[in-house]
């Protein structure tokens, strides 16, 4: 899509390396979706990194129990003492997950949508050389 808007290779790549890093802000993955601005919301479900994430995220953590190292432990301190006593943050996947916004429950929505993106994906690069749209021959003769 990018290649399509941009006169030459050159701006495409520079335009390309700022849709992804929007994109890579936007997939919950740096912002979870909570912090994501209420004017950019748009960007986290149009985000065609979102779905793979959580789905591969969701797949691993679920049903999942952690345990705390020695060192992992975070100090917490006992209200009017000076005392410290570790905690562990995350004892279950599940939790793990909802700390990033993420939901187990969705895998089934994010595979649907990841498939359906692929299929648009290839349907449109398999049909490309048999368009009759004269921007594609255009730029096909001048190759």
């Amino acid at each position: 899509m990018i290649g399509v808007v941009s006169p030459n290779l050159t701006l495409a790549n520079a335009l390309l390396g700022i849709v992804l890093s929007t994109f890579s802000l936007l997939s919950g993955f740096v912002l979870t979706k909570s912090q994501i601005p209420d004017w950019w919301i748009w960007g986290y479900y149009v985000n065609f990194l979102t779905y793979p994430l959580e789905a591969a995220v969701g797949n691993e953590l679920s049903g999942l129990n952690l345990h705390c190292g020695s060192n992992e432990y975070v100090n917490v301190y006992i209200n009017g003492t000076s005392l410290v006593k570790g905690y562990c943050p995350f004892t279950t996947g599940e939790q793990m997950l909802s700390s990033f916004d993420l939901n187990s429950d969705n895998i089934g929505r994010d595979i649907g949508i990841l498939a359906g993106t692929l299929h648009y994906t290839t349907l449109h690069y398999t049909t490309l050389p048999y368009s009759h749209s004269k921007f594609i021959s255009l730029t096909t003769t001048l190759m």
